[in-house]
């Protein structure tokens, strides 16, 4: 059973690295020069989320019927201002110390986010990326760990490998800070929009930042 439910978590991984990475790398090749690295994410991001969708609703996965209430919905949105509010404080903090001067390899990966227009910027950061991530790290890795083992260690496993992933030392950091946060959001409220609208609201607040 549990060398089932490993595999249920590494064939997405693979299909989500594959996918987005490589169909990333055609895009940048071929428009990069003309429309930019924001333009090609986008498309990265569009392209692997039909195939994160579908893994989703595919695996046995912990899905819940929700059910409105004034009592849901507040506990809901202040997990989503938690998020946001503790994704600035490590973005300031970060800032604050300089960490983020001292990283070539988080300045490459902050121009690539930044070389586009403000509508890619929103469509790639704010709306495509936190939606491909959080289905993937939140809705079917953590989702899946948590069924074997304690959702503390499936909240920090899922977390640390959403930080891996951003291939820098720096946005290690912070994704994993941030990881921890949506994963814990996602197992107390069993709601994948919350920890997807605290991700992606927290990324448009400082694309917007450092759009003005």
């Amino acid at each position: 059973f549990k060398t089932n439910r490993f595999s249920q978590i590494i064939y997405p991984f693979f299909v989500y690295f594959i996918i987005y990475y490589l169909s990333g790398a055609c895009y940048r090749y071929f428009l990069q020069d003309k429309f930019g690295s924001v333009f090609c994410l986008m498309l990265a991001a569009a392209t692997t989320l039909p195939f994160m969708i579908y893994l989703y609703y595919k695996l046995p996965t912990m899905k819940t019927i929700y059910q409105f209430s004034i009592k849901s919905v507040s506990i809901d949105i202040l997990w989503i201002v938690g998020i946001v509010l503790v994704a600035l404080f490590l973005n300031y903090l970060f800032s604050f110390f300089q960490i983020t001067q001292s990283s070539q390899t988080y300045l490459h990966a902050a121009k690539s986010l930044n070389d586009g227009v403000l509508l890619f910027k929103i469509l790639s950061n704010v709306l495509l990326i936190p939606a491909v991530e959080e289905i993937l790290y939140r809705g079917i890795i953590c989702n899946q760990l948590m069924q074997w083992m304690h959702p503390a260690a499936a909240i920090l496993l899922s977390a640390l490998m959403f930080g891996i992933l951003h291939f820098n030392p720096v946005q290690f950091l912070y994704a994993l800070g941030v990881g921890i946060l949506l994963g814990l959001s996602y197992y107390k409220t069993k709601r994948l929009y919350v920890p997807y609208l605290g991700h992606a609201l927290a990324n448009l607040t400082i694309v917007l930042y450092f759009a003005l």
